[in-house]
């Protein structure tokens, strides 16, 4: 009977599978899906190239698994948000304002945590929208229905103006909260500091709900 070499590592199909996802979307958020050549992903993730067809079928579909992935995270961000517990004894405004500005600080720190969703997600855009357009029902609908669903009940509650519409305050809190992200590299002279910076990142934060706040709240 053939003996087995200690030293050949046995295979592990979900790693190996984990590994290429994870250089994949290294690869995608930094050259989007043009320039990115499966060959890059092969020699960073170290594996033959048929195992990405193996695992998720050609490029295309390994560009859907990143954007996919990074999607989930929000998904999973906001869920873990929803389930933390809390005691509303203390909060000094309505529930529904509180919760409100709860939402704009997760938001703003899930885009500063993971520099890949917003990379790939400015990509996509650059190159059409196609794939984040392709995960609508699947992932992001559900998730916009449930911020439309808080909107209108705030509004219903007089805490935000009646002519604000969901759809748009949704695009626009996004807005305010990306921006400062996308173009940080830029704005090292406008702070006079790191944009990127744990103080910086700090202060923007505040700003940012309080801006919110003000122009939002009745």
């Amino acid at each position: 009977m053939k003996k087995k070499n200690p030293l050949v590592k046995k295979r592990n199909p979900e790693k190996t599978k984990a590994r290429i996802l994870k250089y994949a979307m290294d690869c995608f958020a930094h050259g989007g899906f043009h320039g990115t050549n499966l060959d890059e992903i092969v020699a960073k993730a170290k594996v033959n190239k048929r195992m990405i067809y193996h695992y998720f079928g050609g490029k295309n579909q390994l560009y859907r698994a990143a954007h996919e992935e990074v999607w989930n995270k929000l998904t999973e961000w906001y869920g873990n948000l929803i389930q933390q517990p809390r005691d509303f004894s203390s909060i000094s405004t309505t529930l529904e304002e509180y919760l409100m500005l709860e939402a704009v600080k997760a938001l703003h720190d899930f885009v500063a945590m993971h520099p890949l969703f917003r990379r790939l997600v400015i990509w996509d855009a650059i190159e059409g929208g196609k794939v984040t357009r392709s995960l609508w029902r699947e992932i992001r609908e559900p998730l916009y229905q449930h911020f439309v669903d808080f909107l209108i009940a705030t509004e219903k509650q007089g805490v935000i103006p009646t002519n604000l519409r969901a759809d748009h305050l949704i695009v626009s809190i996004m807005g305010i909260v990306t921006i400062y992200f996308l173009y940080a590299n830029s704005l090292f002279e406008v702070f006079g500091k790191n944009p990127l910076s744990q103080e910086a990142i700090a202060e923007r934060k505040e700003q940012v709900v309080y801006l919110c706040q003000k122009l939002l709240m009745k």
